[in-house]
């Protein structure tokens, strides 16, 4: 998620890394209420985003080079919609098809105004387990039906009705400095960062995986259903978790722009 740092006010000169003094320049802006629902449609499970109690307009961030002369300010990245497979596999014991689907970015008042956010939704990522006979023991002597595991993840950037890709980042990737000295400083800019850490996630660690055969017991299929739910929750958790930590806790971070009472 990101928070643009304009608001139709002129340039206020104002650089959010800057030490804090006593007194100074700033255009201050009364709240905004805070999206109170889901904010995709797809993904009531996805966390609510921020949105200003009380902030400083940051329209005056310029990117600068390694030489302190100003940087060109670069368009943000077009969002291709795309579908690309994450995981195929069918087998004797498994029949598994996750797709991840992006879709083009679209307005939504679901969104603060001035917020956008990119979630990542696995509303449509279906499981079944596979159906067992058993004998008198417990013990496994068929197991009758293969895992299944299907469905689409889908990721879509929300920009709020006074929010657009090319405003400037407030926090997060778009104000470090690698991102001010080659100019990737707009809000776009920060939204395709997340879905980059989505992706990159997805290649790198692989999605839980679900076993059983002849011969295990009932409480070792029961646990193992267990386990699979279990991490199933926990990598869609850690997968969100490290896009927050990627791209919104770094540069001027979102911990810190709530501490400032700039954003929520």
């Amino acid at each position: 998620m990101g928070r643009s740092a304009l608001d139709g006010v002129p340039n206020s000169g104002i650089d959010i890394n800057a030490p804090a003094a006593p007194s100074g320049t700033g255009y201050f802006r009364e709240a905004f209420p805070t999206d109170s629902g889901s904010v995709n449609p797809f993904s009531p499970a996805f966390r609510k985003g921020p949105a200003n109690a009380l902030w400083v307009d940051q329209a005056s961030i310029t990117p600068v080079s390694a030489g302190g002369t100003k940087a060109e300010i670069q368009k943000p990245p077009k969002t291709k919609p795309s579908i690309k497979s994450v995981r195929k596999e069918n087998t004797t014991q498994n029949d598994i098809d996750i797709k991840v689907k992006v879709f083009a970015d679209r307005t939504s008042t679901k969104v603060a105004k001035y917020t956008a956010k990119t979630p990542i939704s696995f509303k449509n990522i279906r499981y079944n387990f596979p159906s067992i006979s058993c004998d008198k023991k417990s013990k496994i002597t068929k197991v009758k039906t293969k895992f299944e595991f299907k469905g689409v993840i889908s990721i879509q950037t929300l920009y709020g009705s006074k929010a657009k890709a090319t405003d400037k980042s407030l926090y997060g990737r778009g104000t470090t400095k690698a991102d001010k000295l080659a100019g990737n400083i707009t809000l776009g800019f920060h939204e395709s960062c997340h879905r980059d850490d989505f992706f990159a996630y997805l290649k790198n660690n692989p999605l839980p995986t679900f076993t059983i055969k002849v011969g295990d017991t009932f409480q070792q299929y029961s646990d193992a259903k267990n386990k699979f739910e279990t991490a199933y929750k926990k990598y869609i958790k850690d997968m969100r978790k490290k896009s927050d930590n990627n791209t919104d806790e770094v540069g001027y971070k979102l911990s810190k722009c709530i501490a400032d009472r700039k954003c929520k």
